[in-house]
Formats: C-alpha cells, sequence, structure tokens
C-alpha cells in the first residue's frame, strides 16, 4: 500500500506542481486502499451499497457554526488542536475538542 506522501509524489509528477484538487484525489485514493478498495477502477464495478452506508441524521446548529461568529481559539487539552469559535467541551476540568470529549455534531434519525 502506497503512502500519501507517495501518491502526492507521482501526483507531481503526472500534473507538474501540487493543488488542492490532486490532494482531494490523493486522501480518496489513499483512503479507498485503507478500505481495502484497491485501486479506483474497482469503482465502476461496485454498487452504491456495497461502496456506502446512507443514513438521515438531523443536525442542530448554534451561532458559532455561522459566518461571522467569532471567539477565541483554545487549544485541545487531549490532542493540542485547536478549538475555534467556543466549540470547546469541559470534561473532568480539562478543555477538550467535540471529538476528543466523544461529543458528535448529529444524531441518526
Amino acid at each position: 500500500m502506497r503512502t500519501l506522501a507517495e501518491y502526492e509524489k507521482m501526483a507531481v509528477i503526472a500534473h507538474g506542481h501540487l493543488c488542492a484538487g490532486q490532494i482531494l484525489g490523493c486522501m480518496a485514493i489513499h483512503g479507498l486502499e485503507l478500505l481495502a478498495i484497491g485501486e479506483p477502477e474497482g469503482l465502476r464495478v461496485m454498487t452504491d451499497s456495497e461502496l456506502f452506508q446512507n443514513q438521515w441524521v438531523r443536525m442542530e446548529l448554534g451561532p458559532e457554526e455561522f459566518p461571522g461568529y467569532k471567539k477565541e481559539r483554545i487549544e485541545c487539552a487531549e490532542c493540542g488542536e485547536g478549538i475555534s469559535f467556543g466549540r470547546q467541551v469541559v470534561r473532568g476540568g480539562r478543555t477538550l475538542c467535540r471529538t476528543c470529549a466523544g461529543d458528535c455534531y448529529y444524531k441518526p434519525l
């Protein structure tokens, strides 16, 4: 299995430089390999139900999710990722990002 960095090098050779679209494509190909789907040509013979799981969800968005909302940036005590717009969660006296706190932004219906 190739690494994401190897795919990026191949994209530069094929295209002459690296751009955002190529990064997304490299990430998709790498993801397919991680899922043991292999080369993207396999997508043409697999059905949607073999490739994807669909589920309706309800999302509740607070004001911090909309353009123009500003608040200080805080660092997650667990992963070190920056937390923007007041999205931090305090658990056991630790300031965490939503992912490290185990929170989810959607609810299965």
